[in-house]
C-alpha cells in the first residue's frame, strides 16, 4: 500500500475530467442508485476498502495546492522529519 505523495499524471487527470459525462448521465437516468455513496462497497467490498485506505493515506499535488487539511497534515509531518534529519546531519 502506498503512503505519502501520489504521482501526478496530467493525461489521466484530463481524461477523467472530460470523458464520460453523457454516459454517466444516461446511467444515472436509468438507475437511480448509480453514483450514490456506498454502492462500491456493495458491488466489490474488498476493492472498496482498499481504495478507502489508499485515499486516506496518500495526498495528491492538487490537495497540496488547495491546502486541504489532509495535505496540511502531510506537509507538517514532512517538515518535522526534514527538521530532525537536518539536526542529525548538523551534529556530525
Amino acid at each position: 500500500m502506498k503512503f505519502g505523495l501520489r504521482t501526478p499524471n496530467l493525461k489521466k487527470s484530463l481524461k477523467a475530467r472530460t470523458t464520460g459525462r453523457a454516459k454517466r448521465a444516461l446511467k444515472k437516468a436509468a438507475n437511480p442508485m448509480y453514483g450514490k455513496k456506498g454502492m462500491g462497497f456493495i458491488k466489490n467490498p474488498k476493492r472498496s476498502v482498499k481504495n478507502a485506505i489508499y485515499h486516506r493515506t496518500t495526498v495528491g499535488v492538487g490537495d497540496i495546492v488547495s491546502g486541504t487539511p489532509k495535505a496540511r497534515k502531510w506537509i507538517f509531518a514532512f517538515l518535522i522529519i526534514l527538521g530532525i534529519a537536518l539536526v542529525l546531519l548538523s551534529m556530525r
